[in-house]
Parts: structure tokens; C-alpha cells; sequence
């Protein structure tokens, strides 16, 4: 990527979760005459593009940097809330810099999200789950043995306290909690048939979440029914975005969790779209042997270029897994 990286033609549209473009950069003209050149995966620290929010001393209008807190519209310090549009329908929850669950509600970013990494609490910038979640346990603030009605496929148990799960009838198995914390959240990933699963606890568990995947996703509470968290999208509207009619180089970093649904569009990780001819889009695919194949499409009045990386692809599913991408779209003649 060193040639783009380079061009002075091309500004950048970062997220580490991280947005950042020049004023007179990318447009919908570009949109409708430009083609994808290049796409691959990229590894560079957000310091080799000088103060993080400029390249070659042009210095990025829009910033969406939740790492460091720091918003920039227009060139003038701004909120996240007066940049991104949040689009979910339900409440949501998340764990704060001190380890402890907080709840965003319905349609509220959760930009405060924190991942423990091992040693500490660090910021993991915005958290979003393009898939929702049904919680199929009930009562799970302090879970008590309980009957569970499954289909078929692969389920993921998870819980915080000290105490015992055991599994038996459409599928076996035992997960044993260390404590009430979130940093101690055990999990166990199996398989059932369709059918009743019975859910055996023993001991003090809490926040007990059990979801279809294999993937743990954040904690859905539930009382007598089950509990919903919907899909969520964000968004920054156009009339927000600096242009360009020559070119323009795209480059994302973030976490990503997923699961392997044999799907085209498993996630789709950033979209800079006109209408529905004419648009830019980084997506996830774990279609037939893909894991996690990047899909860059860069679509031009109907027409479509598209880059993809090498089946199965450079990720495999799991929570908050790292990604770096970079693309490089010039127009066409």
C-alpha cells in the first residue's frame, strides 16, 4: 500500500474506528464514476498519518475517533451524537472502563464500549451488532434451573458468578463459573438437536445468556419472556462527508464480532452509498468454505467492481476479532 499511502491525490476516510476525509474529497460524482483499483488487508499504526487526523499537512475536516474520545465536523470540534445517526429499536448492553455492565437505550451509540485484554479494561471504541440476539433463558439476572425449548444447531452459554450449569437432553454439557465479574464471563459452545434442553444450575449464576451461534454476544437480560436486542446501524449522512471527483483512498480499523452463518454478507463493516446503483461497500462474507473473506464492491451506476480476499479468508469468527483494510478507488475514463 506504500503507492497510495503516498499519493497526495488521495486523502483518507480512517476508522480505527476512526473517519477521516478532507473537505473537497468524495463525493456522489465520484461515487458514480469511480472503480475499485485496489483492496488489502493493511497493518499500520494510526502515527504513520502524522497528528492521526492529517496526511501531507491537509488536515481531515470529519474525525470519528472513539479510541480517543475525539470528534472533528467540518473542522470544528463536535460530538459523535451530532456526527453518527444510531439505528436500533431496543436497549443494548455494554461494560464500562471499570469492568461493570451499563445499558444504552434504545437507539443510543454505545461508543463507551471497553474490552478486557488480558491485564486491563481498555477502550474498545463503538460497539456494534449488525445481527440481534434473543436471550432463549428466562429470569437470567440470578438463573434458576429451567427447561428451554432449542432447534436444531450450534448454541453458545455464557454467565458471570461462581456457580454450575449442566446440560442435559437434546444436548450435555457442563460450564462452571470463577466469579461474579464480567472479566470472569465463562462460556461453553455445543451443539443440540432440536427439542427441550434442560438447564441445571447449582450455585450463584448471574447475567446467564443462552443464544443460537457460536458466538457470545453482549448480555440481553430477560425476565419472564425472552429477551430481544435488535440488529443496530450507524450511520453518517452524506451531507456530513467531504468530496472528491478524482479519487479516493478508503482505510478502516476495527473489532469485529461474528459468527459463520454461510452468508455473503455476514457483516457489513462500512457502506458510502448514493442510492442503491451507486455505492461503496466493505463487507464479511462466510458464504460455502469463506470464514471471514473480505468483500470490498464499489458499485457505478449499476455496474459492479468487486475485490475479494483469497477463501476462506484472513479471519475466522469469534468476539472482537482485529481488522485493517485499505482500497484505493480512482475514476474511470
Amino acid at each position: 500500500m506504500a503507492d497510495v499511502l503516498r499519493n497526495k491525490r488521495n486523502t483518507w476516510f480512517q476508522k480505527r474506528n476512526h473517519i477521516a476525509l478532507k473537505k473537497s474529497e468524495v463525493t456522489k460524482k465520484h461515487i458514480l464514476s469511480a472503480g475499485v483499483s485496489r483492496a488489502a488487508a493493511l497493518g499500520f499504526e494510526i502515527s504513520d498519518l502524522a497528528d492521526g487526523y492529517s496526511y501531507n499537512g491537509e488536515p481531515a475536516v470529519l474525525v470519528i475517533d472513539n479510541g480517543a474520545e475525539y470528534y472533528r465536523l467540518d473542522g470544528v470540534d463536535s460530538t459523535y451524537a451530532a456526527i453518527v445517526d444510531v439505528a436500533r429499536a431496543s436497549v443494548a448492553t455494554y461494560v464500562d472502563a471499570s469492568g461493570v455492565r451499563q445499558t444504552a437505550l434504545s437507539g443510543v451509540a454505545r461508543d463507551a464500549h471497553y474490552i478486557y485484554n488480558g491485564l486491563a479494561w481498555v477502550r474498545g471504541g463503538l460497539l456494534i451488532e449488525p445481527t440481534g440476539a434473543t436471550n432463549l433463558l428466562l429470569n437470567t439476572a440470578t438463573l434458576s434451573t429451567q427447561n428451554v425449548t432449542v432447534g436444531a444447531g450450534v448454541h453458545t452459554l455464557h454467565f458471570t458468578g461462581a456457580g454450575t450449569v449442566t446440560l442435559t437432553g437434546v444436548a450435555t454439557g457442563t460450564l462452571v463459573g470463577v466469579g461474579a465479574t464480567e472479566v470472569d464471563r465463562e462460556k461453553l459452545t455445543f451443539t443440540a438437536t432440536a427439542g427441550t434442553l434442560t438447564v441445571t444450575v447449582s450455585g450463584s449464576v448471574t447475567a446467564a445468556q443462552l443464544e443460537t451461534g457460536a458466538i457470545d454476544t453482549s448480555y440481553v437480560p430477560s425476565s419472564g419472556t425472552a429477551g430481544v436486542r435488535l440488529a443496530e446501524v450507524c450511520t453518517v449522512d452524506p451531507a456530513k462527508m467531504p468530496y472528491n471527483t478524482d479519487a479516493v483512498s478508503i482505510v478502516l480499523r476495527a473489532y469485529v464480532s461474528y459468527r459463520d452463518n454461510d452468508d455473503a454478507e455476514e457483516a457489513i463493516l462500512l457502506r458510502l452509498q448514493a442510492d442503491a446503483d451507486n455505492f461503496i461497500k466493505y463487507a464479511l462474507s462466510t458464504a460455502g468454505a469463506n470464514e471471514g473473506a473480505v468483500v470490498v464492491t464499489h458499485r457505478s451506476n449499476a455496474v459492479s467492481a468487486v475485490v475479494s480476499s483469497t477463501s476462506p479468508g484472513p479471519l475466522s469468527p469469534d468476539n472482537e476479532v482485529p481488522i485493517a483494510i485499505a482500497s484505493s478507488h480512482v475514476a474511470r475514463a
